[in-house]
């Protein structure tokens, strides 16, 4: 990325100068200096666009403009020049508009794809595509990847197990609750999720609100409720959270 090679050339050439002027220590502190600095300076400047532009896209997004919204993250790809992974987090909060507001399943699979395994909620809405084509190897790949990173996620797990049984596997939902209860024994909800599944029941996914109706793998009719779809909040982007109103 341009800010690593700014900054590789500053403190090379920082140290080169001190080598030659002065002493190995010299080279040293100017080296380290040259290369500190740029990623301070040019992290600073990064993150200011970031966040004009984040304040920018969460006022379309509580106006319902989501389109809007859309192009403003489009925009700061440039910005991905700058630092790694920038802009697969980018990728991953279009995909999670494009799947959660807009329902617009296929447009946003190209985006989940690229969204970091960090990003749990975008792998989730992935999964939930590969579910509703019957692509189940590739949903349980989507998953597996996920929990390897974001063990600690209590809706992740039951996302998973919930979508196991959906498609019929109960052995497998069970073994993805006990894998979960496993890496957060205190998760109550995870500990009922397993109890009603074992009871050969559906288990109440209610309780987690906003963020499990985002993942449209149910619907609050389906889960006997009337009220339309709560409110959803997307991944972080750039140090910075969005809210989404009702969609």
């Amino acid at each position: 990325m341009l800010t690593f090679a700014i900054a590789f050339l500053a403190g090379a050439g920082g140290f080169t100068l001190g080598f030659k002027f002065f002493d190995p220590w010299s080279a040293a502190f100017l080296g380290l200096a040259g290369l500190i600095t740029p990623l301070i300076l040019i992290g600073r400047k990064v993150m200011k666009q970031l966040e004009a532009k984040n304040k920018e896209a969460e006022a379309h997004i509580g106006a319902q403009r989501f389109d809007k919204a859309i192009a403003v993250f489009e925009s700061m790809r440039p910005l991905g020049l700058w630092f790694p992974r920038l802009t697969a987090s980018m990728d991953g909060q279009i995909g999670v508009l494009k799947f959660a507001a807009q329902r617009d399943f296929d447009g946003a699979r190209p985006y989940l794809e690229k969204a970091p395994r960090k990003l749990w909620m975008a792998r989730v809405m992935l999964a939930s595509v590969h579910l509703k084509k019957h692509q189940y190897d590739q949903m349980e790949k989507v998953f597996e990847g996920a929990v390897a990173k974001n063990k600690k996620q209590g809706l992740l797990w039951a996302a998973y197990a919930f979508c196991q049984l959906k498609r019929g596997e109960k052995t497998k939902a069970l073994e993805v609750l006990q894998k979960g209860i496993a890496a957060i024994p205190q998760d109550a909800r995870l500990k009922a999720h397993l109890a009603a599944v074992e009871k050969g029941k559906k288990p109440k996914m209610t309780a987690y609100g906003s963020e499990w109706y985002a993942f449209h793998i149910e619907t609050p009719s389906m889960a006997g409720q009337t009220q339309g779809q709560p409110k959803f909040m997307p991944p972080q982007v750039g140090g910075k959270r969005m809210r989404m109103r009702r969609m």
